[in-house]
């Protein structure tokens, strides 16, 4: 080919050269990596050695990026070069950022006063980082816990802080107002029959009332008394509007700060930042605008950002209220968090938990539903934390325990214990008898004493001064007798301590044992119930629960170093780290997909930047038209991306055939009968129970009528929720589960795995292309680009994990329990609507049940029918979002194969005379080989998926012992400090002591002078 000119069509002389790659330094394609050599070690190496991969590259991707970028803004760099350099940085920053934005939710719920934010804090080892719920402001906020990547001094600890909406504060306060206002009017009504009614209508008045004013007086410290003369003023709604206008604008200040609906917060420690976030989590105080002020009230959610162990791969902990909060915003947040959580954690006392109708209640409706349609795809998607272990009378649980009686280490320690506390018996015996005789002695003593006084002079004062001194002598050889004796108990006593150890220890695993294999029976026994018409509910796969005690009071001591209680002699012991572990397994496999991905896109962004900077030689010559190569080679990525395309579209078009919600008719015929019992059951407080009649109490069920049949917490107790929705397409949903499980976790990803082979042979079929067209331009090139036939795997690889990502994405984001509870609220709203507008007056309580029941019974079919196709369409609309990701993954797979190919044109035929681009290629080969290394030997340390963190079944002799050398050491070092203060304070004495003598001497002196 004849040589061209300098315009792109044939490179200038100092180009057009053909390079020949230096052996020298090992290539990424030709080493193996820890992580990569793995696949046969367990999931916890797997994720050790993925996750110091990352980290390892993380460092070495930011330096390259910063040469890269520099030789990117060179003026002389050729535009394609610079093109190609900044499409590298590109993708190297979105796979930083996309690992820095994966997050795993973890929620955390539970009742209050349980412990959840003691553990919460034990978990993220930062002593009161979030204030515990002692008050009931914290309760209804959620709050997210996650890593924090700004590396910026001071900002160690941040925090977001988001407020509610100015109208939606305002619509809380009008509420307020007119709940005080309905007191007045139902006290003045005349219609009532029964006064029962007005006292009832009057509680859930008060207590509406009570429950906003406690907010206002906690804002806007305004007088209870002042607001209720102000209502009774107001003679229409329009002007109690006005006042709740009014009231919302007391204070400019806060109406500011509102305005900017969140502020973030910053600490250098988890302690700083404790001391800021408190007045947004409870009711502490803090000056605004002139007035000490409570935020709580105001907060919709908070996001807190720390460095602590458990977050730094993803894991983010959720702390949740229930939905059935009266602040919409609240439940929006709530509601989402619910939809994306990959596992639960339900915290419950263990005195609770060990009664069995709570066990039963552990798991609402809706928990209960997403566990039995992700039964086959997570089995660790939800698991019950007991708190409060240490809560146990020791003495009696050994006495009534049927298992002590034939436990062997039970009855060593019992026997150790009797025998040490006979020996106690007997020796205190002998010290009380010789107790005793001192003090007849001693009574003896005084008479000779006065006897002496009176014999004193006399012969016989010398004998009874002798008959005194023997008395003292017997009374100090009896109290020496007592401290020996005292001596010799401390051995025995010291038995019946290690005893009680030991079986506090043995009580308290054995408590947690029971309560814990109780717990599973009652939720396997759950998923396989009798439903309300006969039918045996039988899950294709029956969800397990892990169940794990802790105590978080013990971690605290221990971690503070002020705990005296032995039987927790390592934090091993309070269940903390075990939870940690099993949060970091629950989450496991959805983290080592994630860094599938994000290492098989550093390990194609290592490659192509190889490609570009490995050092050349020029000891031939190519003479090639580069533009009619650049020209050739793009025309190829067109191809790659048409066939890449089309095996995704045929993909999806697979996808598409699936339907999980086919051959209903089984379930449309039991949905009808099933129905109307369940309609029937709406007034009780417990619907669930077949053989409770309780009825709700009558402010609940009022509550209920007015939020249109909607979750429910009295503002009384917002622990409880009422949540009677769910129940009635809790039939379809589980009718349908298995169905929509195998569909969605089975039948797609099998599709995806049949696929593979075709997308595999087309990146092949695209390589060997490009192998064509580079020898149709020169021979060797060809050559040179089958050097770098593994990027074909590499490729491969990290398409097939994106792919499975995505369609794990998918699965996640399909929400059929969602879809099915909006399109029944909307249904049963209208319902609710016309009962409480139309059904009123005397037995409406009765009629309104009634209508209830004909309501849903008149409409079974619709409403199953209207379920089904809600949950269809939101099926549908997942799958274009998925489509959507598909396509978007094809020219991702094009533009990095294009990126990478000419890169290593440019290498081999692009100018490399130029100092400035062999020295940031020279640099970058430097940092390419420290990453090699650090992949190949990483340095990892121990992970908390291989550490051993069980709680022993027995107390162990070393750990005891070494608690206990631990103890004294501390005791020794506070002896020694507190001799140090005395020795500087007998120091400090000393000198002023000498000052004084000195201050005396000289005024000594002066005087004889004058």
């Amino acid at each position: 080919m004849a040589e061209t000119s300098n315009n792109g069509t044939m490179p200038p002389q100092g180009r057009a050269k053909k390079q020949k790659h230096d052996t020298s330094r090992d290539s990424a394609e030709t080493t193996s990596f820890a992580w990569d050599i793995a696949e046969d070690k367990s999931i916890a190496e797997r994720i050790a050695l993925k996750e110091t991969a990352v980290e390892n590259a993380v460092a070495h991707v930011d330096q390259l990026t910063d040469l890269l970028e520099q030789h990117a803004d060179d003026a002389g760099a050729p535009p394609p070069l610079k093109a190609a350099l900044k499409s590298w940085i590109a993708e190297a920053d979105e796979t930083l950022q996309s690992h820095r934005n994966f997050q795993v939710l973890v929620g955390v719920v539970g009742q209050t006063g349980v412990g959840k934010t003691s553990l919460l804090n034990a978990m993220l080892g930062e002593y009161e980082l979030l204030p515990s719920g002692h008050e009931r402001a914290a309760t209804a906020v959620c709050c997210k816990v996650a890593w924090n990547y700004d590396m910026e001094p001071g900002h160690e600890c941040r925090a977001e802080v988001f407020f509610q909406d100015l109208s939606e504060i305002k619509l809380q306060i009008l509420g307020t107002l007119q709940a005080i206002k309905s007191m007045v009017s139902i006290a003045n009504d005349t219609s009532y029959l029964k006064e029962d009614e007005r006292i009832n209508d009057t509680a859930v008045a008060a207590a509406e009332a009570k429950h906003g004013m406690d907010k206002i007086r906690a804002v806007w410290n305004l007088d209870e008394a002042d607001i209720r003369r102000s209502v009774l003023a107001c003679g229409n709604e329009e002007k109690l509007a006005d006042m709740a206008q009014t009231i919302l604008q007391t204070n400019p200040s806060l109406i500011n700060v509102l305005k900017t609906r969140q502020i973030e917060l910053r600490g250098a420690t988890g302690e700083d930042l404790a001391k800021q976030i408190k007045p947004y989590l409870d009711a502490t105080t803090s000056v605004l605008g002139g007035s000490d002020i409570a935020m709580w009230p105001l907060i919709c959610n908070v996001n807190v950002y720390i460095r602590s162990e458990i977050l730094r791969h993803g894991i983010c902990l959720v702390d949740l209220p229930g939905v059935g909060d009266a602040v919409e915003s609240r439940v929006k947040v709530a509601s989402d968090f619910h939809k994306k959580l990959e596992v639960t954690m339900i915290v419950a006392a263990i005195q609770r938990a060990a009664d069995e109708r709570t066990t039963l209640r552990l798991l609402n409706d809706s928990q209960e539903m997403r566990a039995r349609l992700t039964a086959g795809t997570n089995q660790h998607a939800f698991g019950v934390v007991l708190t409060k272990m240490d809560d146990l009378d020791i003495n009696s649980y050994v006495k009534r325990s049927r298992a002590a009686e034939h436990d062997h280490y039970v009855q060593k320690h019992m026997a150790d214990m009797k025998a040490a506390q006979e020996k106690i018996a007997s020796i205190i015996g002998s010290e009380k008898f010789i107790e005793k005789a001192n003090k007849r002695l001693a009574s003896q003593l005084k008479k000779l004493k006065r006897k002496l006084k009176t014999d004193a002079g006399t012969a016989n004062g010398g004998a009874t001064d002798k008959e005194i001194k023997g008395v003292k002598s017997t009374i100090e050889s009896g109290e020496h007798q007592i401290g020996s004796l005292r001596e010799d108990a401390k051995p025995f006593q010291g038995i019946v301590d290690n005893a009680m150890l030991h079986l506090r220890h043995w009580a308290t695993v054995t408590r947690n044992t029971a309560v814990a294999e109780r717990m599973q029976e009652g939720f396997v026994r759950r998923q396989r119930r009798t439903t309300v018409d006969g039918d045996l509910e039988e899950p294709e796969h029956v969800s397990t629960l892990a169940v794990h005690a802790t105590s978080s009071q013990a971690f605290w001591r221990l971690r503070n170093g002020n705990d005296s209680n032995l039987s927790f002699p390592t934090e091993r012991y309070t269940g903390v780290p075990q939870m940690i572990q099993w949060i970091c397994k629950a989450t496991a496999e959805r983290r080592e997909k994630h860094l599938d991905v994000t290492i098989q896109r550093l390990l194609q962004c290592m490659n192509s930047i190889d490609n570009w900077s490995k050092t050349c030689q020029s000891d031939l010559r190519i003479n090639v038209d580069y533009k009619g190569l650049q020209e050739a080679l793009k025309q190829e990525g067109k191809q790659l991306l048409a066939d890449s395309a089309k095996e995704l579209r045929e993909l999806f078009a697979e996808i598409t055939s699936v339907d999980p919600f086919e051959n209903l008719a089984t379930a449309k015929r039991k949905f009808r009968p099933r129905a109307k019992i369940i309609a029937s059951r709406w007034h009780l407080k417990f619907p669930e129970d077949e053989t409770s009649k309780v009825t709700l109490r009558w402010n609940s069920y009022l509550a209920v009528v007015k939020r249109k049949g909607g979750p429910y917490s009295p503002a009384a107790n917002p622990d409880i929720e009422y949540d009677w929705i769910p129940k009635l397409y809790r039939p379809i949903i589980l009718d349908m589960s298995a169905s929509i499980n195998h569909s969605v976790n089975t039948k797609i990803p099998a599709l995806w795995d049949k696929r593979k082979a075709n997308v595999k042979q087309a990146l092949e079929a695209h390589f060997k292309k490009l192998t064509e067209v580079a020898q149709s331009f020169d021979a060797t090139l060809s050559h040179h680009l089958d050097e770098r036939k593994s990027d074909v795997v590499t490729n491969r690889k990290l398409i097939f994990s994106q792919i499975t990502q995505r369609l794990d994405a998918f699965r996640q984001s399909v929400d059929v329990l969602g879809a099915a509870h909006a399109y029944i609220f909307g249904l049963l709203r209208k319902c609710f609507e016309y009962m409480e507008t139309e059904i009123t007056g005397q037995k409406s309580y009765l009629r309104r049940r009634e209508y209830v029941e004909q309501f849903v019974g008149r409409r079974a079919t619709d409403i199953f029918n209207g379920t089904v196709k809600a949950m269809s369409d939101d099926y549908k609309k997942k799958k274009k979002v998925l489509k959507s990701d598909l396509e978007q993954l094809a020219d991702e797979l094009v533009k990095r194969v294009s990126t990478g190919v000419f890169l290593f044109i440019d290498n081999l035929l692009g100018d490399c005379t130029t100092s400035d681009k062999l020295t940031v290629q020279s640099r970058v080969q430097d940092t390419l080989a420290a990453w090699r290394k650090d992949w190949q030997s990483p340095k990892v340390a121990e992970h908390m998926l291989l550490k051993d963190v069980r709680i022993p079944p027995e107390l162990l002799e070393e750990d005891l012992k070494a608690r206990k050398a631990a103890a004294r050491k501390k005791k020794n070092d506070e002896d020694d400090s507190d001799d140090d203060d005395s020795s500087d304070e007998s120091s400090d004495e000393s000198s002023d002591d000498e000052s004084d003598e000195t201050a005396k001497v000289k005024t000594e002196g002066d005087t004889n002078n004058e």
